[in-house]
């Protein structure tokens, strides 16, 4: 796909007799005309294609409003029949199936706006409620209908060229992308300030042909990485202290594994395993098990330091020491402290190597 391609999204054509197959209920109208056709005995989009205007306008609960929906809704499947469905920008496409409200929920819920390519959680619902004025309940509410509306057919036919769009990008990375990779998409401008790693966690959740992996997105057979994270768990389990990145892609090497996948390069096997919540890597590429291997890089950073050192201070210098996806909270981290016979706690939350 060339760059000039990344300007516009357009929706390949998609033909009459597809959509007219299409059930109502899936289809993308509003609840109103489907809970109407649904008492009607109308099951699909072609059926209510047939329905004359005057009769659409007799069911119970509907009139013109209903009537102008009805007929935007087959304007737009006209647009797709003749491949003219296009998209200027990520916003644009969000605003074609969202009102402003539920589009402004779904960039807070989500963190569509920021920046970095770290997969925090984005608002809470509470918070989200005090924003917009309304109870917690009513905002899972509203954010299940986003849900609902853009798994629509109408929404999925329009976003799977987007989706494409990432699965090529994946393609030239081995079939994977993490956090990091993500930021580097080629269609970053046409995107227009969304965050392309949260927009793909969007996107994970409303098809199945990308999926989130721990920290890694990916187009592969799940097998083929758990292959991966079973080896590089039998390998690291054998040694206490990290084991550097040459050696474990040896071990691979070894086992025939990148025989058996001559398509894939030593870099699918450094993203699986450095995206695994079992295995950590430090930034120097040494890898290592949770939790052995995390209580011997404390243990090497406690010997550093002259005298025992505060847990805070030990903590933070873990997290610095490992790559993002490595880090660990608080509360793990001391409870590693805690229990591992080799650290001795003092009165004042300091730690130091038992003698």
């Amino acid at each position: 796909m060339t760059k000039q391609a990344f300007n516009k999204l357009a929706v390949p054509a998609i033909s009459r007799r597809v959509i007219d197959d299409w059930p109502v209920k899936e289809a993308g109208l509003p609840p109103r005309i489907v809970n109407a056709c649904r008492r009607h005995g109308i099951d699909t989009v072609s059926a209510l294609r047939a329905l004359p205007d005057e009769d659409l306008m007799r069911m119970r609960s509907l009139g013109n409003r209903s009537l102008a929906e009805v007929q935007d809704f087959f304007g737009f499947c006209r647009q797709l029949e003749r491949g003219r469905v296009r998209f200027e920008s990520a916003p644009a496409l969000l605003q074609s199936f969202l009102p402003e409200t539920s589009l402004a929920m779904l960039i807070e819920r989500y963190a569509l706006r920021t920046r970095g390519g770290f997969l925090t959680p984005g608002a809470t619902l509470d918070a989200i409620g005090q924003q917009f004025g309304l109870t917690r309940e009513r905002v899972r509410q509203q954010i299940a209908g986003i849900h609902t509306e853009l798994g629509t057919r109408l929404a999925q036919t329009c976003l799977t060229p987007l989706v494409s769009w990432y699965a090529d990008f994946m393609r030239t990375r081995d079939g994977v992308a993490d956090t990091e990779d993500l930021e580097a998409v080629p269609f970053r401008k046409w995107l227009k300030g969304i965050n392309p790693c949260r927009f793909l966690l969007l996107l994970t959740e409303l098809q199945s042909t990308i999926i989130l992996r721990g920290n890694l997105f990916t187009i592969l057979a799940p097998e083929i990485l758990e292959d991966i994270e079973k080896i590089a768990i039998r390998y690291l389990h054998r040694y206490p202290k990290p084991q550097r990145l040459s050696d474990v892609i040896a071990a691979f090497e070894e086992k025939g594994w990148f025989r058996q996948w001559p398509q894939f390069q030593p870099r699918l096997v450094m993203k699986t395993i450095e995206n695994s919540r079992l295995i950590g890597a430090t930034q120097e590429d040494y890898y290592f098990l949770f939790p052995e291997g995390a209580v011997y890089v404390l243990a090497t950073l406690i010997s550093e330091f002259p005298r025992p050192v505060r847990s805070r201070v030990l903590i933070n210098r873990f997290n610095e020491e490992v790559k993002p996806v490595s880090r660990r909270d608080e509360a793990y981290l001391t409870e590693l402290l805690t229990r591992s016979s080799i650290f001795v706690r003092g009165r004042d939350r300091t730690y130091r190597l038992r003698k």
